[in-house]
């Protein structure tokens, strides 16, 4: 019995090493496929990577071909990825052990979530390729446009489909999941933003039929909530030409009695005393673009008894990015040439400061040179039909620090201007977390120019989760001291009465909902002001308090900062601290370009 036993015991042991032998292999095998999947993953992440770099590229035929390429080499890559993982009996088998095969199952979901991007951003590459840009007139064609924005729409809604949510995965698929909704996210935003800029350049353009846009230049120098509007052209577009009917300065359209729209509590209570329904320079001291448009347009057609489609506004700024593309232009009177970095400085300095007196005599040259620089920028915008991606791209990037502002009357390229963030509108995204500075001028003179502004928000947390912010506003002014007096520096004898004397309203749009002593309701916002009076090469101080209820969410404190489209735009610092919380977030300070989110997290402590 005992040889027995050990001849079995014998036996055994090749067959357990056999096993063992077996498993190792088939263990190896499912490494390699799981080591081979994520190296096509990772080479499928850098194409998507080059992808999303490059995606300006899209506006040519090369650009898109170049992509086209980058996003097949996504799609195989992909595909590949996938495949590893069910190329293996044990990986497969794997998928039915609790946890490790839902990770499996999630890897796999998530390469073919990939490939079915990259496959729809390759249609999305196509349809762009097929877009014809003109009819047989010569004008944009207007059914080519519908069939890109309905193929946009297709689009969006396939993959907004992908952003699935994380579940119980853990470890890399979940992290990875995560990162891959987010950029699901940001596609599909991107997509919609691209969808309404169609809908608006339809709507501007004239595509399809003719639209009359009032084109309400803004003056940096002499500042409202977006500029001063000194004059006005009518322009009259189709199918990306266009035509100026009437032109010249908005003195000459101003009403002699306002007219009816409806406002809130605030726009009344601040700015109707200042002519905002019925003065053209008043018209945009105002926040709200949506309200200064249409009020604009209704003011317009009270005038002249035309009616406009739409009302567009642009500042020195934007002008200076569209200069850019048009490349320098040279103005006869104006001794040096005007390229994009010295638009702004000339525009807003040089044509003013040559004058010694500040009386409307000095008005006239200065017009009819303002009128030269505006005609001839129109006249290469006119001659340069196929710089027409480069011009909307230059546009574009004045979107968001609000240099740039549209309305429509029709409502829904209304909503799409909205979505697009065109509208100049501050309480489209937070609006319970929103603060909005504006620094508004009080004086005949051009004083804006020499002003910089920093905000401060110091903000304390309350135990019980409610906030108060102190907002410090302070105004640098920066002019020459102990000049003559002249039109850029007054003084006007009225609000001021030195040269370089500088008199201001300074309006804080707090968040909706929130308490402010005096507040009104204006924006869509809680609006508060005072004004100040700042001599030359003098600093003063505004403060504001508001006060947040229930600002902790989560553990979270967040901010949200609109700036103010000025020529230096307004400087930031932010100080979080809390009674009972530890506080974590961005420090220091930095410049307000463009609409920004800060964000906070508090710890309660003992």
């Amino acid at each position: 019995m005992k040889r027995r036993d050990s001849s079995l015991r014998g036996h055994k042991w090749p067959w357990v090493v056999g096993v063992l032998a077996v498993l190792l292999i088939l263990v190896g095998l499912a490494v390699y496929s799981a080591l081979t999947a994520r190296s096509h993953a990772l080479r499928a992440l850098t194409e998507f990577q080059y992808v999303q770099r490059n995606l300006s590229s899209a506006s040519t035929t090369p650009g898109r071909a170049n992509l086209e390429a980058h996003l097949e080499t996504a799609l195989r890559e992909s595909q590949a990825a996938s495949s590893s993982l069910t190329s293996t009996v044990v990986l497969s088998a794997v998928q039915w052990i609790p946890y490790f095969g839902g990770e499996i199952k999630g890897a796999q979901t998530l390469f073919t979530d990939a490939s079915t991007a990259a496959s729809n951003g390759l249609d999305i590459l196509h349809a762009l390729d097929t877009f014809q840009t003109s009819d047989a007139s010569g004008d944009i064609s207007s059914v080519s446009l519908t069939a890109l924005q309905r193929e946009l729409a297709l689009t969006t809604s396939k993959i907004t489909s992908l952003n699935r949510p994380v579940g119980s995965l853990f470890g890399p698929v979940g992290h990875e999941r995560a990162l891959f909704n987010g950029k699901v996210a940001r596609a599909v935003s991107e997509l919609k933003n691209v969808s309404n800029g169609l809908t608006v350049g339809r709507e501007i353009l004239g595509i399809g039929r003719s639209s009359t846009i009032l084109v309400l230049p803004e003056n940096n120098a002499e500042m409202r909530d977006q500029g001063k509007i000194l004059s006005y052209s009518l322009v009259r577009t189709r199918g990306a030409s266009f035509t100026v009917l009437r032109s010249g300065s908005v003195a000459d359209i101003n009403l002699t009695s306002p007219v009816n729209v409806p406002a809130s509590p605030g726009t009344k209570a601040f700015f109707y005393g200042e002519g905002a329904n019925e003065i053209f320079q008043s018209v945009n001291a105002t926040a709200d673009f949506s309200w200064t448009g249409a009020t604009a347009a209704a003011m317009f057609k009270k005038a002249t008894g035309i009616t406009v489609n739409a009302v567009i506004a642009l500042d020195v700024p934007t002008m200076a990015a569209l200069v850019g593309v048009t490349g320098p232009l040279t103005i006869p009177g104006i001794p040096e040439q005007l390229t994009s970095s010295s638009f702004s400085t000339v525009v807003l300095h040089d044509l003013y400061a040559q004058y010694p007196i500040g009386t409307q005599v000095a008005q006239v040259p200065r017009k009819t040179e303002l009128n030269a620089i505006a005609t001839a920028l129109l006249q290469r915008l006119r001659s340069s039909r196929h710089d027409q991606v480069s011009y909307l791209r230059a546009l574009a990037g004045q979107i968001p620090g609000r240099h740039l502002l549209l309305w429509s009357a029709d409502p829904s390229v209304e909503r799409a201007i909205v979505q697009l963030g065109a509208s100049g509108k501050v309480d489209t995204v937070l609006p319970k977390r929103t603060f909005h500075v504006a620094v508004e001028s009080a004086v005949a003179a051009k004083l804006d120019y020499y002003v910089a502004v920093h905000e401060s928000f110091n903000v304390t947390v309350l135990a019980g989760g409610d906030a108060w912010v102190a907002t410090t506003v302070t105004v640098h002014n920066t002019a020459p001291a102990g000049q003559p007096p002249s039109y850029q520096l007054g003084p006007d004898n009225i609000n001021s009465h030195v040269p370089g004397e500088y008199v201001s309203n300074i309006y804080l749009w707090s968040p909706a909902g929130s308490k402010v002593i005096g507040g009104k309701s204006e924006s869509g916002l809680v609006l508060n002001g005072f004004s100040t009076d700042v001599f030359a090469q003098h600093s003063t101080s505004t403060p504001f308090s508001t006060y947040l209820s229930r600002a902790v969410v989560g553990g979270k404190f967040v901010l949200h900062l609109v700036p103010q489209p000025t020529l230096n735009p307004a400087t930031v610092s932010v100080s979080v601290h809390g009674v009972g919380w530890a506080v974590s977030g961005p420090t220091g300070s930095f410049s307000l370009i463009r609409p920004t989110t800060l964000e906070y997290s508090l710890v309660a402590v003992s």
